[in-house]
This record gives structure tokens, sequence and C-alpha cells, in this order.
């Protein structure tokens, strides 16, 4: 009997990379390792009080295909080309339907995605503003349209958004941006150039200083040409 048994024993593949947590674990605090809000995957899909991000999840699918521009059946061709793989790497037998299990690895996979490039843009937007003069600068070029109250507000908003948000090099979308901004930064020029704007025209009276007393300087040359002559 024992002999069949080990017979009949499925093997572990040598993808698996996915478990539950034992229960001995689990039983000294079983919140730490149970979504609250969401649940990525098919282990905990379903669970209660989690159906309300699912519609959310669908949105985050949507955005995702509108911003990659890619069209819903190569994206649905892709993972069905690879569930078996992907089933694969979880320990236990996932009991859904071949439709139901894709549609939930498409759903959660572009909902990963896009809560990461959102991660990432904040934490963008969390560089570029340190006080109101930066939220001005934004605002009028263009690249945050504000609806709070004040600039002091959106500073204080962008700066708690990324409280706890980790950023791994490897996944961050704004590398080349980063990489760009570092490099002109490191050029003298560009470095000369920022200091001269930010010391004589970053207020009208710093303009009109400047303005006087490049005026003066003028002068004093005349005079002084004239009375050589």
């Amino acid at each position: 009997m024992l002999a069949k048994k080990l017979e009949s024993l499925p093997s572990l593949s040598s993808e698996c990379s996915i478990y539950r947590v034992p229960k001995r674990l689990r039983k000294w605090n079983d919140d730490a390792y149970t979504p609250q809000v969401v649940s990525i995957g098919p282990l905990h899909h379903g669970s209660n009080g989690m159906q309300a991000m699912e519609e959310h999840k669908l949105r985050y699918l949507k955005d995702f295909l509108l911003r990659t521009q890619m069209k819903f059946d190569d994206y649905a061709k892709f993972f069905r080309m690879r569930e078996e793989k992907i089933r694969n790497h979880y320990e236990e037998t996932i009991k859904l339907k071949s439709h139901e299990f894709l549609e939930l690895i498409m759903v959660d996979t572009a909902f990963v995605i896009e809560d990461n490039y959102i991660s990432n843009y904040f934490f963008v937007l969390d560089r570029l503003i340190d006080n109101n003069d930066d939220v001005e600068l934004l605002v009028e070029n263009g690249i945050i349209d504000s609806k709070l109250p004040d600039k002091d507000a959106v500073a204080r908003f962008s700066n708690n958004l990324v409280q706890g948000i980790g950023i791994v090099n490897k996944d961050f979308y704004f590398t080349d941006l980063f990489e760009n901004l570092n490099h002109y930064c490191s050029v003298g020029w560009n470095k000369w150039k920022a200091n001269l704007i930010q010391q004589y025209f970053g207020s009208p009276w710093s303009i009109i200083s400047l303005i006087a007393a490049s005026i003066a300087l003028i002068l004093t040359a005349i005079q002084t040409v004239y009375s050589i002559i």
C-alpha cells in the first residue's frame, strides 16, 4: 500500500515557488499572513472583505492596456501560452477552471504593474517637490493640476504619499529620466546657468537690482570713455 502511495505521489514542480504559510506560523498572528484589503493571485481570491477591490483592479487593467497600447487579445494570448508554467509555480493545485485562472492572473498582473508604476511616479514627484516654489513651477508648466486649497497642502500631500514605499532599482520605471537629469545637472554650464537664474532672476527685486547694476556699469563705462577722449 505504501509503495503504491509513493508511486502515485505527484512530484513538486522545479518551478514551484509560491506556498501557503504553515498553520503553525499563522496561529500566532493570522492577520499578518492574510490580505486585508486586496488579494493577489488565486490563494486568497474570493475571500470576504476584498470584493470591492476587484472592480478597481479591472480599471487598472484597462489603464494598463491604454497606456501600453497593447491589444487585449495579444495580452490574453501571452498568458494562455504560459498557463501551465504559471500554475506550476504554486505548491498546491489551483482548482480554478482555465478561463477563471487566466482572467484572475491577467487582472492581477496588470494591477501589480500599474500600482508599481503609480508608486514610481509619486516617488519622482516627491523628488521634485520640496516647497511651495516647486509646486508653483510644476503648476505653471502644466505638469500637475492641483485641486488642493494651497501649495503647502500640495507639498505635504506629495511628500506623504511615498512614506513607506520601497523602490526596487531594476524595476524602476523612470530610471532613464533620472539618469538624464543627473547627466544634465553634472554639466558645468548647466550648473552655472541654474545658479545665475536662481540668484539674479529668482524674484522681481533681483531682476530690478540686476538691471540697475547693469545700467550703472554701462554708464560708468561710458563716462570713462568720454573722460579719456
